[in-house]
């Protein structure tokens, strides 16, 4: 059976962080083995895996988002154990990183335009002339927009590092995005992106940070199919929303051509007479949470249903 890898818990590194218990408790009754890996992969250092069997293994990453510089680190260990993770570091990155799935599906995603200013992965803010963007922004997006960088948001900080009313407002601009660097420090990766803001169909405000929640929904994909979904959102009337079905998940992975076998799509339906659905974002499906509006206990099930077949 497959390997699931957690992050282990600092002051007792036999255990899963915290934050991952609940994850571990279903996936062992969903028939997958438990291993640990230590934080300091995150923080520049060595690979150290704890409770990891003997034995080939596929070993599926359930942790917190990785630099695919670590993933690698982690992929080349798990190789000399002669294992393999589910998703490969090139399946990572292609997924991780936001110019590498937007080429591919540029018309079923908002209109967006990013600025590395060096060719580092992980820039400082001093290389971003922010008058400079501000102006540039106007010829590649109309009206609002938000901000991001190469794999994140801070839509926790929606009117403050975030969202942009519109981007004629230079000074709105420079004042949102110097938010978001602040906020982003030592952790920024890539650059920046803007994302043409789009109207979609609103089902309530969010409790804590009072943006606007859409009807937005996370689906999981194996070797192109759809294993689970769920609402984004914990808040929000989904009980009146439509609700994608797989084909919706299912037609922009195939159009994406992924290598990866294991993707998480969040899709967002567009508020119009069509009800059209817009990718919003993808990632890895190892390093993507499930939703606030899903259940640990039916993610896992359906995984681990998905695996054995």
């Amino acid at each position: 059976m497959m390997i699931a890898l957690y992050p282990s818990y600092p002051s007792r590194p036999n255990e899963p962080d915290p934050a991952f218990g609940w994850e571990v408790q279903w996936a062992k009754k969903a028939g997958f083995k438990i291993s640990f890996i230590d934080l300091e992969l995150q923080l520049g250092g060595d690979v150290i895996l704890r409770k990891f069997p003997e034995g080939e293994h596929t070993v599926i990453y359930r942790g917190w988002l990785i630099t695919p510089s670590d993933y690698l680190k982690l992929d080349t260990a798990l190789a000399l154990k002669g294992c393999k993770l589910l998703e490969s570091y090139e399946a990572y990155r292609e997924a991780y990183e936001f110019p590498m799935w937007y080429a591919r599906i540029m018309d079923e995603t908002p209109l967006s335009v990013s600025y590395t200013g060096t060719p580092e992965l992980l820039p400082k803010r001093e290389t971003f002339d922010l008058q400079a963007i501000a102006k540039d922004l106007q010829h590649h997006i109309k009206g609002a927009a938000i901000v991001k960088d190469f794999i994140k948001s801070r839509k926790q900080d929606w009117f403050d590092a975030c969202f942009i009313p519109d981007v004629r407002d230079e000074e709105m601009v420079i004042k949102v995005v110097s938010r978001f660097l602040d906020l982003m420090e030592g952790t920024l990766y890539g650059g920046l992106v803007f994302r043409q803001f789009e109207d979609f169909k609103r089902i309530g405000t969010h409790p804590k940070t009072k943006m606007p929640v859409v009807n937005e929904w996370r689906g999981f994909m194996l070797n192109g199919k759809l294993i689970y979904k769920a609402p984004y959102w914990a808040s929000g009337n989904y009980d009146e929303a439509k609700e994608p079905d797989a084909s919706v998940f299912e037609g922009i992975v195939a159009k994406a051509n992924f290598v990866s076998p294991f993707i998480a799509l969040d899709v967002a339906e567009r508020d119009d007479n069509d009800g059209t659905w817009r990718t919003i974002e993808i990632n890895s499906g190892g390093a993507s949470g499930v939703p606030e509006g899903g259940d640990v206990k039916d993610f896992y099930q359906a995984l681990g249903k998905a695996i054995q077949s």
